[in-house]
């Protein structure tokens, strides 16, 4: 690991919400843009980045579209070949993908039982860094109560 004595990160966040059916739809819109001092402090964090939600509740039910943008991510390691350490840099692609979470709450006399599930990455672009595969499709289950 690079061991930095000094780095920063700055940047500016922005979010923007349309709201319809007294919040029962909303649309969202964020960016994240970033200066970063030093990337072996930072690793495989993005520049820019850009988001769009779709977010529907009602009666209990909730469905969220998620697009995003991540802009190119470079991680600077240390590799150890013929007994010498080498200071290499790992380039990610940019890359943006879509995210589906659907929801549904029931109440219960006094629990509230809760069950969802999402489907990442939906577009599946099968990337790998060194075999682990990563940004790769994933489904998601959860069940839960509350009381």
């Amino acid at each position: 690991y690079e061991n930095v004595p000094t780095a920063d990160i700055s940047g500016f966040e922005g979010l923007a919400a349309v709201y319809a059916l007294r919040k029962k739809i909303t649309l969202e819109f964020a960016v994240s843009s970033y200066n970063i001092s030093d990337l072996a402090a930072f690793p495989f964090k993005y520049d820019t980045k850009y988001i769009a939600n779709l977010l529907i509740d009602h009666a209990g039910y909730s469905f969220q579209l998620h697009w995003f943008y991540e802009g190119e991510q470079v991680g600077l390691i240390i590799d150890y070949d013929d007994s010498e350490f080498i200071r290499k840099g790992l380039v990610l692609p940019e890359y943006q993908n879509i995210d589906i979470h659907l929801g549904k709450v029931f109440e219960v006399w006094q629990f509230k039982l809760f069950g969802n599930f999402s489907v990442r990455n939906l577009l599946d672009t099968e990337f790998d860094l060194a075999g682990i595969a990563i940004r790769d499709r994933r489904f998601y289950v959860s069940l839960g109560f509350e009381y």
